[in-house]
């Protein structure tokens, strides 16, 4: 191809006119054709070439996105918060990260570059202590897209113990006794609404002992986890503070115990649902692949994730480092028996 743009480029500078012209445009397009695979060059060479260089091979198991374009990114985990160190293409089936390794632990995630199409992680490897001899191969499996319905959510909240009563000192008003006794759940894109229902009670200054009708509506958001440790595939968070309503005798102190109650609830959804969602996520991103349970050793991600107002769609995705996906035979025991 070089010797090509070279003649035509002799051919331009002996040629006059019409002629001259015509071989400078057939000398631009092949200099753009010769550009384009010099870059790719480059990339395939930076790709294979650094001071940890990984192999990366994609499965699609029905949910697509094998050929994406992807980036792997670098982070040092070492501190109480991850720290993005470096970002790199994905190219012929490695990338290669060209800064120091952190000698603490440090993590390696991999994500595909469409933004409109991938809201989450395709591989999150969690603390790496230190870094490989050989070269390392990271894979993953592109799980079918998965329908949760509206009443599989509210399935898992109303699944939630019964939460213990909770003693709240709040200023002016004394100590009161929170007692939530059930949770609907409801989708309102692009989050779910939780209602809590139950009793607010407490010994009050010129009332005595009194009890309220009590309800806390709590918008979360379920968005996948993008933290490289593999901790839960989607992550819950607060969309807006609670909102708090109080009848009964203890409405007069209603500004006051709205701010203190709206506290705890935000902080008690999130803590007593966190490790529900893993497992209802997990539950059906291995009941897609028609298996009792996910694989050992293999971290579940979220790569896409939308709530409509009937149900929650997502596409799950297995990694591993090593060969253990490419390699796996599923057991009897662990197919799913029709």
């Amino acid at each position: 191809m070089v010797n090509q743009a070279q003649t035509l480029r002799n051919d331009a500078l002996n040629g006059v006119g019409i002629v001259a012209w015509q071989k400078l445009s057939e000398l631009g397009l092949k200099l753009l054709e010769l550009d384009r695979k010099r870059a790719e060059y480059k990339k395939c060479v930076d790709a294979h070439t650094g001071t940890l260089v990984v192999g990366f091979t994609a499965i699609d198991a029905g949910g697509g996105g094998a050929s994406d374009d992807r980036r792997a990114d670098l982070w040092d985990v070492s501190g109480p918060q991850p720290v993005l160190l470096e970002s790199v293409p994905v190219s012929s089936g490695s990338f290669a990260f060209n800064g120091s390794i952190p000698s603490g632990q440090f993590a390696v995630a991999i994500s595909g570059t469409d933004t409109a199409t991938s809201t989450g992680p395709d591989f999150r490897s969690g603390p790496i202590t230190a870094a490989p001899a050989a070269t390392p191969n990271v894979e993953i499996v592109l799980g079918p897209m998965v329908t949760l319905t509206a009443d599989d959510i509210s399935r898992w909240f109303a699944a939630v113990p019964a939460a213990p009563v909770q003693s709240l000192a709040v200023t002016g008003v004394g100590t009161v006794a929170v007692d939530i006794q059930s949770i609907a759940a409801a989708l309102v894109p692009p989050a779910l609404r939780l209602t809590g229902v139950g009793t607010l009670s407490g010994s009050v200054s010129f009332l005595g002992s009194v009890a309220s009708p009590l309800s806390v509506t709590v918008t979360l958001g379920l968005v996948p986890t993008t933290n490289p440790n593999p901790l839960l595939p989607a992550e819950l968070t607060l969309v807006a503070p609670p909102h708090v309503d109080i009848s009964g005798p203890l409405a007069a102190y209603g500004a006051v115990l709205n701010a203190a109650i709206a506290t705890f609830a935000g902080d008690w959804i999130l803590e007593l649902m966190r490790p529900i969602v893993q497992q209802e996520v997990s539950d059906a991103a291995a009941r897609a692949l028609s298996l009792v349970g996910l694989p050992p050793s293999v971290t579940l991600s979220i790569r896409k994730l939308s709530v409509t107002p009937t149900s929650v769609t997502f596409q799950p995705v297995l990694g591993a480092i090593g060969t253990v996906l490419s390699t796996y035979q599923p057991p009897a025991a662990q197919v799913v028996t029709p």
